[in-house]
C-alpha cells in the first residue's frame, strides 16, 4: 500500500508492519477504500483525511503545499513537519491522550496550524501546570472537546498548562464530558502561578457543571486574560444538551445552581468589560 500512496501522492511515506498489507481500491475525487469499500485516505492539492488504518505504525508527508489535515482513528505516528502551510488540523483519536502527549507531541507534529481540534478521552494525573519546551507557536484557535473519569475531574486545573504553550490563542473552546458535582465550598479553591494570556479575546466551555477542577481552571484562566471579551459557560455538553453531570435532580435545578456558584466565585476576577454569557 505504501508504494500505492507514494504513486499518487508525492513525497508521501507510509510505514507498516512487515505483514500482508489491506488490500486498497482507488475510488473517485482521490479516495482511497480497503477491501470492505470503507474510505481510508482522501486528498486534494491541499487536504487530506486520513481514517483509521490497519496495521500502519507510522505515516509521513512532505507536501509543503498542505493546506488542511484531518484524521479520525488510532493515535499512530504523524510526520507533518515539512508541510509548513499548515494551517488547520482536526484529529478525533479512538484512545485515550495524556497532557504530556498533547503537549509534547502536537506542538512537534503541527508547528505551524492556526486552527486546531482535538477529540480525545482525556487522562489528567495531576492539577498542577506540566514543565514543557513545545509550543504551539501559530495557533490561534483551539477547539478541545475531551472526555474524562471521575478521578481526573479534579486535575482539570492542568490544562491551563495548554494555555501557556500557545502565546497567540485568541478563541479557545473547551468542551469537557466528566461525571462529577458542583463545588460545594468546603474547600479552598487551588491555584496557579500567574500566566498573562494576552491574546485571548473569547472562550467558551460547555459541559461546564461548575465542579471543584473546572472552577479552578476557569478562575485561573479570566484572572490572565486582561483582554478577554466574551466569556460563555454552558453547564450542558454540546454533544448531549441534556447531560447534567453527576446530579440525578432535574436539569433546570442543576443548571439554576451551576449558574449560581459560577456568578459568585467571577464576583471581582473577570474583567467589568467583558461579556459574560451564562446559558
Amino acid at each position: 500500500m505504501g508504494w500505492v500512496l507514494q504513486r499518487l501522492i508525492p513525497n508521501f511515506d507510509l510505514t507498516a508492519r512487515q505483514c500482508a498489507a489491506p488490500t486498497v481500491n482507488m475510488g473517485q475525487n482521490n479516495i482511497l477504500r480497503n477491501s470492505l469499500g470503507m474510505s481510508i485516505l482522501s486528498f486534494s492539492n491541499t487536504k487530506v483525511t486520513l481514517s483509521d488504518i490497519l496495521r500502519v505504525t507510522g505515516v509521513k508527508f512532505n507536501a509543503m503545499k498542505l493546506k488542511s489535515f484531518n484524521c479520525r482513528g488510532s493515535r499512530y505516528p504523524i510526520d507533518l513537519t515539512q508541510s509548513l502551510e499548515l494551517k488547520d488540523a482536526h484529529l478525533y483519536f479512538f484512545d485515550s491522550v495524556t497532557l504530556e502527549y498533547t503537549l509534547s507531541t502536537l506542538p512537534t507534529v503541527l508547528p505551524s496550524v492556526e486552527y486546531l481540534y482535538l477529540r480525545a478521552t482525556a487522562t489528567l494525573k495531576t492539577h498542577t501546570l506540566l514543565e514543557n519546551t513545545c509550543r504551539f507557536s501559530q495557533l490561534k484557535y483551539l477547539q478541545l472537546e475531551l472526555y474524562m473519569v471521575y478521578e481526573d475531574a479534579d486535575n482539570i486545573l492542568s490544562l491551563a498548562s495548554i494555555l501557556r504553550a500557545a502565546p497567540l490563542l485568541e478563541n479557545f473552546e473547551l468542551h469537557i464530558s466528566v461525571c462529577s458535582f458542583a463545588h460545594l465550598g468546603w474547600e479552598p479553591l487551588r491555584s496557579l502561578p500567574r500566566c498573562p494570556h494576552n491574546h485571548l479575546t473569547n472562550l467558551y466551555i460547555s459541559g461546564f457543571i461548575a465542579c471543584t477542577g473546572q472552577l479552578e481552571f476557569l478562575l485561573h484562566t479570566v484572572e490572565n486574560a486582561p483582554v478577554l471579551e466574551v466569556l460563555t459557560l454552558d453547564p450542558a455538553f454540546r454533544s448531549d444538551k441534556k447531560v447534567g453531570g453527576g446530579y440525578d435532580g432535574p436539569t433546570d435545578v442543576f443548571f439554576s445552581r451551576v449558574r449560581e456558584i459560577s456568578r459568585r466565585y467571577l464576583i471581582g476576577r473577570i474583567s467589568p468589560t467583558t461579556k459574560l454569557c451564562i446559558l
